[in-house]
């Protein structure tokens, strides 16, 4: 029985399918979980998981330290604050008389940290060049002036007394009968002032940010050796590190831990930052594709039809030849290429400057004629463009072009199998945004833990996961066959292809001029083709 099935089940039988799944998993053999539930330790007690002597499997394991990190990692912002500084206040005031003594000195404990980190936002100028700062926990609890609390009683008691909680009801329950108030007692046209009043109470979710409050004291109590505290213009940032510590108790725990994926080299971060004190009981397994050889080709591209080198890194990218270069391999390759392109860029800016050059060229019009092209969307989801790209490509035999983005919503746990998927296309070596304050703290505190040339190989471990991911896209079956094209002469290099999946290494052609990848890409289709059709 799957989750629809049960939960069809469920209401059939006017019952909780959440609660009867928990109350079944005492006794199942295998238990299916997201993420979260088996990682957070919280969430894991909280449902009354048990890990205990059991064998422990991690699919999709590539994503594994990101997520510890982002599960333990929080943020608040400085409107947030305020806004629970004021929520706190309004609830005291109004049960004052209520509290005793002891719950009274804990509330005004925790509107003083409220208002000290407040005070220290505050103080930033955001119009300051280079404002952003970061801080050991110890260090932060000490300049916002806290240091004399007892900051993890305060959370034990929050959480004991149901604080937040308390307080998330009691204010949205003002917030509904300010708004009934309003709406009574005006019958004419809201003034400007309180129609926006009205707007953002509307908008606001009330006692939502008291949760994220909750949650940053709640990190830098429980993880304040783990981690940094970045203060980034009016916001402040718990960034956890290292996730050894927040993985230990399922490694020390579980049976065995088995972590699957068919993307997960490098190995080095994961081993790191997983089963670092434990690497003497990690064994690999590795094997082929369940495609034949012969249903997969991957191209490293050096150069582009006029022969211009594929540089895009960051400081060429946006070379208006390179970029008029990689317009014109895209209408090249597709003119060779049957059922889908999917095609992945850098990042969302960057796909919007080249489609714009795509239409000033002219080239667009040109793919068109052909494919009909696609883009994912920066904000929405994706839902109703692969419905379109799939119905252009089963209802049209020239196919269609995606364009997406490397990291983004299409790159992860979409199916391109069959034409929707023919040929995949990276763009460059998307490397992390190395001016980013968390990426150099990640790689300051993975140098100071693991050494300088693991510090080093941080950013191109990260880069080729991602790239390892988008070209994954396209293999999803042991009949399936495409072509996977890397522009950039980058990939040409030794280091570059130790970095791919040893099934994409076996069939890696590189190419020092365009001509060479598009009479192999050519042969290789015109194979396929031949092989298809019926034979007299």
């Amino acid at each position: 029985m799957d989750i629809e099935e049960l939960v069809h089940l469920a209401k059939k039988e006017k019952a909780c399918a959440y609660y009867a799944s928990r109350k079944a998993s005492k006794e199942a053999q295998l238990i299916l979980l997201p993420y979260n539930s088996i990682l957070h330790l919280g969430t894991r007690d909280g449902i009354g998981l048990r890990i205990e002597n059991s064998v422990v499997i991690l699919d999709e394991a590539h994503n594994i330290v990101e997520s510890i990190s982002n599960m333990y990692s929080s943020s608040v912002s400085l409107t947030q604050l305020q806004e629970s500084l004021k929520g706190l206040k309004t609830y005291t005031n109004r049960y004052m008389t209520r509290f005793n003594g002891k719950n009274l000195l804990k509330l005004k404990q925790i509107t003083h940290i409220l208002k000290s980190f407040i005070a220290f936002l505050n103080d930033v100028d955001v119009e300051t060049p280079g404002a952003g700062r970061v801080f050991y926990v110890q260090e932060f609890i000490s300049v916002t002036g806290v240091e004399a609390l007892d900051l993890h009683s305060l959370y034990k008691y929050m959480i004991k007394s149901k604080l937040i909680f308390k307080l998330k009801g009691y204010l949205q329950l003002e917030a509904k009968q300010k708004m009934l108030e309003m709406e009574l007692s005006i019958s004419k046209p809201l003034p400007e002032a309180a129609e926006s009043e009205s707007t953002n109470r509307k908008s606001s979710a009330p006692g939502q940010v008291l949760l994220n409050f909750f949650e940053f004291l709640k990190s830098i109590t429980r993880c304040s050796g783990s981690g940094r505290i970045i203060q980034d213009g009016k916001m402040l940032k718990f960034l956890l590190l290292n996730t050894v510590d927040s993985f230990s108790d399922v490694v020390n725990s579980a049976r065995s831990i088995i972590l699957a994926g068919g993307t997960i080299k490098p190995y080095e971060d994961v081993e790191d930052q997983l089963f670092y004190g434990a690497k003497d009981r990690i064994s690999h397994f590795s094997c082929n594709h369940v495609i034949p050889d012969e249903n997969l080709i991957c191209l490293a591209v050096s150069h582009g039809s006029s022969s211009s080198p594929f540089d895009f890194t960051f400081k060429n990218r946006n070379s208006h030849q390179l970029i008029q270069e990689l317009c014109q391999a895209v209408l090249n390759i597709s003119r060779v290429v049957p059922g889908g392109l999917v095609i992945f860029l850098p990042s969302y800016d960057y796909e919007s400057k080249f489609y714009s050059h795509l239409v000033e060229s002219g080239i667009f019009t040109k793919i068109e004629l052909k494919k009909k092209i696609f883009r994912e969307p920066r904000e929405s989801n994706c839902e109703k463009i692969l419905t379109d790209y799939t119905r252009q490509i089963r209802n049209n035999s020239g196919g269609a072009v995606l364009f997406a983005v490397v990291g983004g919503k299409l790159s992860e746990g979409i199916n391109f199998a069959d034409d929707l998927g023919r040929c995949v296309i990276v763009v460059g070596l998307p490397y992390p945004n190395i001016m980013s304050m968390e990426i150099k703290q990640k790689i300051q505190f993975i140098t100071e833990k693991f050494g300088l040339e693991k510090g080093k190989q941080l950013l191109p471990n990260s880069c080729f996961k991602a790239v390892n991911q988008s070209i994954g896209r396209a293999i999803r079956h042991a009949n399936d066959y495409a072509a996977i094209i890397l522009l950039d002469n980058r990939y040409l290099s030794s280091e570059s292809q130790t970095q791919l999946p040893d099934w994409i290494r076996k069939k890696y052609i590189s190419c020092n001029d365009f001509g060479k990848c598009i009479g192999t890409l050519s042969k290789f289709f015109s194979k396929k083709l031949q092989k298809s059709q019926p034979q007299p």
